[in-house]
């Protein structure tokens, strides 16, 4: 029941996600302030990679029967069919059928190129909360990627520090583009209205 595939869940998506847990980890630590343009790109594709998969997740692509062509020999069972997906090698299932998870692990990586090009023009910056902590939603339909509760990525913008009231608008969004969920280190500290400040 996997919405994409193991070429990607191993291969592109894990390379991304590595890379940005070194640059978050760094982020996060204080060794890097400004970030290069290897370091935007690497923002990026975690930003893609994470909105795309919630879609994909809410959206999946079911299995696909290939027209004209001939439901033949050879079969795979389940085993075979795990083992060559292990070493992303594409099948079709008995029926003449392509896996949906095949297609949504091409379809992502193609959309993440996409989404590339269309930030490449921007650039990203850190922004630090002086009082607040930040929302984690499922995805975020804004260019904001959560770093850690006081620290957020932002799409055109400088690296600063905000108070509280910016947190909050930036929580407000976070709750506006989850759709099944939000979490935090400790909500209570995560301000959301202006008029609630978060607690110490």
């Amino acid at each position: 029941m996997r919405t994409w595939d193991q070429r990607a869940e191993s291969g592109y998506m894990k390379d991304a996600e590595d890379k940005y847990e070194t640059l978050s980890k760094a982020i996060v630590d204080g060794g890097i302030q400004k970030l290069s343009p290897e370091h935007q790109n690497e923002i990026t594709e975690m930003f893609s990679i994470w909105n795309l998969r919630h879609y994909y997740r809410k959206n999946p692509i079911p299995d696909q029967k290939l027209n004209g062509v001939l439901d033949q020999e050879p079969k795979y069972t389940k085993d075979q069919q795990e083992c060559l997906e292990k070493h992303h090698i594409g099948f079709i299932k008995e029926g003449a059928i392509v896996p949906g998870r095949d297609i949504t692990g091409v379809r992502i990586q193609l959309h993440m190129f996409d989404l590339k090009k269309r930030f490449k023009d921007g650039s990203w910056g850190i922004v630090r909360s002086d009082k607040g902590d930040f929302l984690v939603p499922d995805n975020f339909n804004k260019g904001i990627l959560p770093v850690s509760p006081r620290i957020c990525l932002v799409f055109e913008c400088d690296n600063m520090n905000i108070d509280s009231q910016d947190v909050a608008q930036i929580n407000r969004w976070a709750v506006e583009s989850s759709t099944d969920y939000y979490f935090a280190k400790d909500l209570s500290a995560c301000p959301i209205t202006d008029s609630s400040p978060p607690q110490d």
